[in-house]
C-alpha cells in the first residue's frame, strides 16, 4: 500500500507520516509541503505539474490531504492565497486521486458549520461559515463530494493540539508555551468560547480506522467534550503551580462563540478518543517545561 501525504512538514502531517510508516502493511509514504523538511518533497499543492510529476512513481492507494491554509485571521487578510490553496489546491490533489483511482481523506473543519443552532454539531448540521477559511473548506468538500465522493471521507477537525516544534499553532499550545516561558498568555476575546480540543494523536487514530476500515463519507473527529480557553488557563495555572497573567485583547473576525462536535457517527466505526484533556495539555506543558530546561 503506498500513501501520499500533502501538508506533510505540518504540525498533524509530521504525526502522520511517522505513525503511517510504522504500519506493516503500508509500503511507501511519500510527503509533499511547500515547506522543506525531513522526508518531505518541496511540492506546491497549486502546481498540478508539479504535484504530477513527484507523485507519479508511487501511484499513491491512498492520498491523505491534510496541506492547507489553515489560520482564520489570515483567510480574512488575503482570502486569495486562502482560496488558492483550499480551493484550487484541493482540485489538484482530487484530480490526481482520480488519475489513479486512489482513496481520498480529505481533513476539513468544524469551520463549515458556522454558528452553532445546536450542540454538540452533528455532521448533518447546516452549513453557514462566517470566515473565508471556513468557506473555502466547504468548497473543497463541495468538489470532493461531486466528484469522488464513493471513494472519499471527510473528516472535520476541531482544535487539534499536541506537543509541537516551531511556531506553535491553536490555543492550547500558544497558552502553554507563553506561560512556560513568559508567564504570560495572550487571548482574543473574554476566553470564554469553547472548543472540542481534539489531540493530534486521536485525529491521526481515526485516520488509520479510516484507512483500514476503507471508509467513505464525512465524519466529525473530536473528542464530544466543551471546554473553553480559559478552562486551559486554569489547567495551565494548576499544573504550573503558579497563577499567568493574562492579557485579553478583542474578539477576531469569524471566532465562534462555541464549538463541540458530535462524534456518534465515528464512534459507531470504532473510533474512541484516548487523550483527556488534562492528560493532553500536561503533555504540553511537560514538553516545554522540558525543552525550556534544556535551554
Amino acid at each position: 500500500m503506498n500513501i501520499l501525504v500533502t501538508g506533510s512538514a505540518g504540525f498533524l502531517g509530521k504525526f502522520l507520516v511517522k505513525r503511517l510508516r510504522e504500519k506493516p502493511e503500508v509500503d511507501e509514504v511519500l510527503g509533499v509541503d511547500i515547506i522543506q523538511s525531513e522526508d518531505t518533497i518541496v511540492c506546491d499543492i497549486r502546481d498540478f505539474s508539479r504535484l504530477e510529476n513527484v507523485c507519479g512513481s508511487l501511484k499513491p492507494h491512498i492520498i491523505i490531504h491534510a496541506a492547507a491554509q489553515a489560520y482564520v485571521p489570515r483567510s480574512f487578510e488575503d482570502p486569495i492565497e486562502d482560496a488558492t490553496i483550499n480551493i484550487v489546491g484541493t482540485i489538484n490533489v482530487l484530480r490526481l486521486a482520480l488519475k489513479y483511482g486512489s482513496e481520498l481523506i480529505f481533513t476539513s473543519s468544524a469551520a463549515v458549520y458556522g454558528k452553532p443552532e445546536t450542540l454538540p454539531i452533528p455532521e448533518d448540521h447546516p452549513l453557514n461559515p462566517i470566515s473565508p477559511y471556513g468557506l473555502s473548506k466547504l468548497t473543497g468538500e463541495k468538489y470532493i463530494q461531486l466528484l469522488n465522493m464513493e471513494k472519499s471521507a471527510i473528516i472535520r477537525l476541531s482544535s487539534v493540539y499536541g506537543i509541537q516544534e516551531g511556531r506553535r499553532h491553536g490555543p492550547v499550545n500558544r497558552i502553554v508555551y507563553d506561560a512556560v516561558n513568559y508567564g504570560i498568555c495572550y487571548v482574543t476575546g473574554d476566553g470564554n468560547q469553547t472548543r472540542d480540543f481534539t489531540h493530534v494523536s486521536d485525529v491521526v487514530s481515526a485516520i488509520e480506522l479510516i484507512i483500514d476500515k476503507s471508509l467513505t463519507g464525512v465524519y466529525n473527529v473530536g473528542t464530544g467534550e466543551e471546554h473553553s480557553v480559559n478552562d486551559v488557563i486554569r489547567v495551565v495555572e494548576e499544573f504550573l503551580g503558579r497563577k499567568i497573567k493574562v492579557e485579553y485583547k478583542p474578539k477576531r473576525a469569524g471566532e465562534l462563540e462555541r464549538c463541540v462536535l458530535d462524534i456518534g457517527r465515528i464512534r459507531a466505526k470504532g473510533y474512541k478518543p484516548q487523550i483527556g484533556f488534562r492528560e493532553g495539555v500536561k503533555e504540553v506543558i511537560d514538553h516545554e517545561t522540558s525543552r525550556l530546561k534544556k535551554g
